[in-house]
């Protein structure tokens, strides 16, 4: 969750000051932190498909799909309102058929940047009951993981080969395997790192997570100063470097020792907004850009960082606490506190 925000953060300084300072740091912060969307679709897999609840297409349908769908389109709608409050303020232009064809578009493509996450984790709820299917077989789970895994390397090894040697990696039957190679991948992985115990120790572990972290550094500056443009193919979501770095840093978790009380009395309460904060997070930061606040020192990130995680913390919890918008946009059942209180 805190590595979105930091990602959302960066990315106007990734685009803006090129092989300085700010940018060196920026890059190498943002390779760690570009394992976050995968760690959330490893976390919704494990979840999902190893809940018996899941074979329940009707309970899939009327219980699980609306915790999506109503907040996405709760902030797809306020990013929308923000973009035309600012559309008008700043260049006086209102126009009702565009503002109908934007909320109309939200159907086919996400209303705002950040919200794609929502378009492919829905489709991956609709599928999980046969998902489940494939995941109650060890060895079909180990055949699609394998398969991915083949198709992301040589997916990898294209980006990375040179011109002369790029048609040996493009291999038309892994491109074509699209549905398989995308975030259905880290869905099953998720699952199966869950259901399975992998005992790596941690002098074991670190190490090659930093590697990987330089590896995907070292590659994105390269990438960047051959194009000419900042490149994020090492950055990948299917690139075998974050899939690398992504399973290291979730089996690090799963063999994580008890947690201290407190920081698991914090981990608790942030947990059920981690959501509706991943959604409003660029909805705020592109209201502080709108305002001039473009954050361009090292001190300027931090603050930002800090100020739209401010902003989503206290925006969420005020409306998990409101009863008609709890539910639509932040995907929690509204619960009375006050009302538990008083029983107890």
């Amino acid at each position: 969750m805190l590595a979105i925000i930091v990602l959302h953060s960066a990315s106007y300084g990734l685009r803006a000051y090129y092989f300085s300072t700010t940018w060196d740091t920026l890059n190498i912060i943002t390779s760690l932190a570009t394992c976050a969307v995968p760690l959330f679709f490893m976390i919704s897999g494990a979840m999902l498909l190893s809940d018996r609840k899941t074979d329940n297409i009707g309970y899939m349908l009327k219980k699980r799909l609306p915790k999506l769908i109503f907040p996405l389109l709760f902030w797809s709608l306020a990013c929308i309102a923000r973009d035309f409050y600012y559309i008008k303020k700043n260049l006086h232009v209102f126009d009702p058929g565009q503002l109908w064809d934007t909320i109309i578009s939200i159907l086919a493509s996400p209303a705002a940047v950040h919200l794609w996450f929502m378009y492919a984790l829905i489709p991956l709820y609709i599928a999980a009951p046969f998902i489940r299917r494939i995941a109650d077989s060890d060895k079909l789970i180990k055949y699609l993981l394998t398969i991915w895994v083949l198709a992301c390397l040589f997916k990898t090894a294209y980006i990375a080969a040179p011109e002369q040697l790029k048609p040996l990696f493009n291999i038309s039957i892994l491109n074509k395997l699209n549905y398989i190679d995308g975030f259905l991948g880290y869905f099953v992985l998720g699952y199966y790192l869950h259901e399975h115990s992998f005992k790596v120790k941690n002098r074991i572990t670190l190490p090659l997570i930093l590697l990987m972290i330089a590896i995907i550094a070292c590659g994105t500056a390269y990438a960047t100063y051959k194009s000419g443009e900042y490149s994020e193919i090492f950055k990948s979501y299917t690139s075998i470097w974050v899939i690398a770095l992504s399973t290291l840093i979730y089996i690090a978790a799963i063999q994580a020792e008890q947690l201290p009380s407190k920081l698991q009395t914090i981990i608790n309460k942030l947990s059920p907004l981690s959501l509706g904060i991943y959604m409003s997070g660029n909805f705020f930061l592109g209201i502080m850009r709108q305002e001039g606040m473009t954050f361009d020192t090292a001190k300027g990130f931090v603050l930002c960082n800090i100020y739209t995680f401010a902003l989503c913390f206290v925006c969420i919890t005020l409306l998990k606490n409101i009863k008609p918008l709890c539910y639509i946009a932040t995907g929690n059942r509204y619960k009375n506190i006050f009302k538990k209180q008083r029983s107890v």
